[in-house]
């Protein structure tokens, strides 16, 4: 009998995360297009590294999504390489903005490290 209820215990727990990960998917999906392929959004930095930047749905949007390609166990979950990539594209693309405040977005998006930061005016 416990073994059923471990058992059972187990899976509604797997369940729920399962299910809260894919609103928070659905959450990053409502603002960006992650759904075109992700060569769409692969942004080639100058340190050598590629990372993945998909494009709002609403150019206006005041926030970028920052992730690194790799996923998993071994992947970087380092917020300030995925600043200094977004504020790169943001030189490039949007002079005169740079990333504020960012919010850990992991595991929405294929198992990987991502960052919602706010983007805000130069001062």
């Amino acid at each position: 009998m416990k073994t059923k209820l471990l058992m059972l215990a187990a899976v509604m727990s797997l369940t729920g995360c399962e299910a809260y990960n894919m609103v928070q998917a659905g959450r990053i999906a409502a603002d960006y297009n992650i759904l075109a392929g992700q060569g769409a959004a692969v942004f080639n930095s100058q340190n050598g590294s590629q990372y993945l930047i998909p494009k709002p749905y609403n150019e206006e949007h005041p926030r970028m999504l920052v992730c690194y390609t790799n996923g998993g166990l071994f992947g970087s979950k380092d917020e300030a390489p995925l600043r200094d990539v977004g504020n790169e594209y943001l030189e490039i693309n949007r002079p005169g903005f740079h990333l504020g405040e960012g919010v850990e977005r992991s595991g929405t998006w294929d198992s990987r490290t991502c960052y919602d930061f706010e983007i805000q005016p130069n001062v």
